[in-house]
């Protein structure tokens, strides 16, 4: 460049979610006015403003700062104006290849005005080290802002409050309590009725294909719309996005967070958590799907199994994942056989189907003989496990009359000895006012008996509670016994009722079989206890 060179200057305004929070002054629009005035004053001819809004100093990965690339390229501009150096990025070592580089190397003049840096005017100063100092001060800046957003991000899931980019479809953000979800009345429907399709063993894509058909708006369309973005574009369901759905216990009224972590701030990768790290705050929001509801999935989605055959791929079992063989602890897979136009379901062990005589026996059972044995076991254990319940009923039911009777005398007592000293209190400041006795010894006494009255008062309201609580909610219906019995005198078996009650069903080689239901320690525990 000499003298008489033109300069046609691309102005770079970059700010952050963080800096936005923080700092109005640092605005684009503030900027914008700082860099034209210079630019203007200086005579050169500005070509383009490239704003970076919301996106971080720690990436070179911005729309308009690639833009901006590309417009050096194709010989666009020749001139490069920041306000700082720490708006062309927080990174020190790619900040430092396009300083000392990239610019250089495509002839491209960079103006930093508050390091005072002219490339064209001062190119001695490019060299000083003061600004690769001021890089590594401007990274810190970034790691340090990183470390105080992540502390300030895990103190609100702490608390419950939703901190996520996007909510989860069928959620919105309160307008009147901030970081607070309240249900998308409008597609609320839409999230239950995916559920209650797949509880239906209804498939993935069989979801999707129907949701597809009917023309409903997806997650990513939804967002748009709620946006208020114009859709000029079709927006269409797939298998993951119903996966997700599917998939996500924020459903049931907790707020689930904090599942994945950033191997560090200039890494943007994340890597997923194990569940015992997951931040999990109870009952946050108003819930769309109960919790039992949601479990039941989840148990269906991981006992999943593949169909045996592509003519029956649509051709699901309620026992999916269920039956092991006992002779090898092995799965067994579900065949099909076609006999007289008739389909036949048989289970047999899968080490025996892919391996042969030599990795175990061949044991086929009906799927049909399964499932009437589980039905006729389980009406019995239900029909059982009613009579357990009420017996537990009335011996709770003898235990709280004991406890009120004892509670109400307990309330009795502790009222007459309150009256006792209110009473005492009154005769005391009749004394002080005939001088009886003295100022200290009435204060003395005074403070006494008010703390007595105090912490009688006190004991009295928590007996009262005491006795509410057992006279309203004495008799709690055990949760395990309602997993149960609410199945009392079913005839047929739902994928739902196998995947919520049975654990796995071992079957040897010679038919027998062993139902293993799920809660049996609990339910035995009950039973010891009568």
């Amino acid at each position: 460049m000499d003298k008489n060179t033109s300069f046609n200057v691309g102005i770079y305004t970059r700010i952050s979610v963080e800096e936005k929070v923080k700092s109005l002054a640092d605005s684009i629009a503030n900027q914008k006015i700082i860099l034209s005035e210079y630019a203007i004053n200086k005579g050169f001819n500005i070509t383009r403003i490239y704003e970076d809004e919301g996106e971080s100093g720690g990436s070179y990965n911005r729309p308009e700062f690639k833009q901006m690339l590309e417009d050096i390229e194709n010989d666009i501009i020749n001139c490069v104006l920041v306000k700082d150096l720490s708006r062309l990025g927080r990174e020190y070592i790619e900040t430092g290849e396009y300083i000392e580089k990239y610019f250089p190397e495509h002839n491209i003049r960079f103006i930093s005005i508050f390091e005072n840096i002219d490339s064209f005017e001062n190119p001695e100063r490019m060299n000083d080290i003061d600004i690769p100092i001021m890089n590594i001060f401007n990274e810190d800046y970034l790691k340090r802002t990183s470390k105080s957003t992540k502390s300030i991000l895990d103190i609100k899931r702490r608390d419950g409050e939703f901190v996520g980019a996007y909510t989860p479809y069928g959620y919105v953000r309160s307008k009147t309590r901030k970081n607070h979800l309240e249900v998308d009345e409008e597609v609320k429907d839409n999230v239950i009725r995916i559920f209650d399709l797949y509880l239906k063993y209804n498939s993935i894509i069989k979801i999707v294909d129907t949701f597809n058909q009917e023309g409903i708006l997806s997650p990513t369309g939804r967002r748009k719309q709620l946006r208020g973005e114009e859709l000029n574009e079709s927006y269409t369901w797939n298998d993951n996005s119903i996966r997700a759905i599917l998939r996500q216990e924020i459903y049931t009224g907790d707020m689930v967070q904090g599942k994945t972590k950033s191997y560090s701030y200039k890494v943007k990768k994340r890597i997923p958590l194990p569940r015992e790290q997951w931040t999990i705050v109870p009952n946050t929001h108003e819930a769309i799907i109960d919790k039992e509801t949601f479990k039941t999935v989840q148990q269906m989605m991981r006992l999943k199994s593949k169909p045996t055959t592509k003519k029956h791929k649509t051709k699901s079992s309620v026992l999916s994942g269920l039956l092991v063989c006992k002779e090898c602890d092995k799965k067994m897979q579900r065949t099909i056989v076609s006999k007289n136009n008739i389909d036949y379901y048989y289970y047999s062990c899968a080490n025996y189907k892919n391996l042969g005589k030599k990795a175990c026996c061949s044991q086929p059972i009906l799927e049909n003989v399964v499932i009437d044995t589980i039905i006729v076991t389980l009406n019995t254990i239900i029909d059982n496990m009613i009579d357990i319940e009420n017996a537990i009923k009335r011996k709770n039911l003898n235990i709280v009359e004991k406890e009120t009777q004892k509670i109400k005398v307990d309330i009795k007592t502790t009222s007459n000895e309150l009256a006792k000293y209110k009473k005492a209190k009154t005769c005391l400041y009749t004394d002080y006012v005939n001088g009886e006795i003295s100022s200290p010894d009435y204060k003395y006494m005074k403070d006494e008996f008010c703390d007595k009255c105090s912490k009688l008062e006190t004991k009295k309201e928590r007996l009262e509670q005491e006795l509410c609580d057992y006279e309203n909610g004495g008799i709690s219906d055990n949760e395990v016994f309602k997993a149960y019995t609410k199945y009392q005198g079913i005839d047929k078996l739902t994928r739902r009722i196998a995947v919520a009650l049975i654990d796995k069903i071992i079957i040897d080689r010679e038919h027998n079989m062993r139902i293993l239901f799920k809660f049996k320690d609990e339910i035995k525990k009950y039973q010891y206890n009568l």
